[in-house]
């Protein structure tokens, strides 16, 4: 399978700096290493994501309303909490569990939606 990313799956080493690999899929994955990037750890003294994390949601704030920024949120930390049970349970790349996910999400937003219009419109009529 070729990456769409050539930048997806980039390995560093204990000293925080990129190993030079031409063909990264085959580096070991070392655990430890996430611990030590901003927000991935459970250190919970993250300020530049978390001023980061402030200005999204400031940000939906000005053009949603509260009942959509909450939406919004929610489906976030849906996707987050799945996203990182997948990996537990069956490993994998983190950007294909992500798009897996959002697939999904979307998937059941495009059901939902056809079954809002429906109601709307009455049911459609097979031939």
């Amino acid at each position: 399978k070729e990456r769409k990313n050539k930048t997806r799956g980039t390995v560093y080493g204990e000293d925080g700096n990129i190993l030079d690999s031409e063909d990264d899929d085959n580096e070991p994955v070392d655990p430890k290493l996430l611990a030590g990037i901003e927000g991935t750890g459970d250190d919970k003294n993250t300020p530049q994501l978390d001023r980061e994390f402030q200005d999204i949601v400031s940000s939906l704030h000005e053009k949603h309303s509260p009942e959509e920024v909450d939406a919004i949120l929610a489906t976030v930390e849906r996707e987050r909490k799945e996203v990182a049970e997948i990996l537990e349970k069956e490993g994998g790349d983190v950007d294909d569990v992500i798009e897996r996910v959002r697939r999904k999400t979307y998937e059941e937003k495009e059901k939902l939606m056809k079954e809002i219009m429906d109601e709307m419109t009455g049911p459609s009529k097979k031939s």
